[in-house]
């Protein structure tokens, strides 16, 4: 005879209790660096982008993943290049050697805290809800795509 147990199912609620959760271990850590959330945002797009970061293209992640008004960026961009982490030429968006160090430094703390949050969950279940969460993003965005702009 097998036992079936009711788990309950995730929510919308249970997801953001788990990004704060997160958010606040990332958050410790840019207090420590010094910087701001959205600094960390461009340092971590201009380290990806070693021939230069288009500004088109901070617009774009603040607009669409960090639902920012496109009028911010401009502020956050300058945040950013008087924390000494990037320096702008026009349009685009270069890191600095600081800068560098800097997000070396916080992937190897965030890997390092990720290695403990996530060691007690099989790979298995990791997979599951990278997938359950892609498209929980993906539903989200299309329902605010349907409701058009606040």
């Amino acid at each position: 005879m097998s036992v079936t147990v009711d788990a309950p199912e995730l929510t919308s609620r249970d997801l953001n209790v788990a990004a704060f959760a997160t958010r606040s271990l990332l958050d410790s850590l840019l207090v420590d660096a010094g910087i701001s959330f959205e600094t960390s945002i461009v340092l971590g797009q201009a380290f990806a982008a070693p021939d230069g970061l288009p500004l088109d293209a901070v617009v774009q992640r603040f607009t669409v993943d960090i639902r920012r008004p496109a009028d911010d960026v401009p502020g956050i961009v300058a945040e950013a290049e008087a924390a000494g982490v990037v320096t702008r030429d026009g349009d685009t968006i270069h890191l600095t050697n600081a800068g560098r160090s800097l997000q070396e430094s916080l992937n190897e703390q965030v890997a390092d805290i990720v290695s403990r949050v996530y060691a007690d969950i099989p790979h298995d279940d990791l997979v599951v809800a990278r997938r359950v969460v892609d498209q929980v993003t993906a539903q989200a965005r299309a329902e605010l795509a349907r409701r058009g702009p606040a």
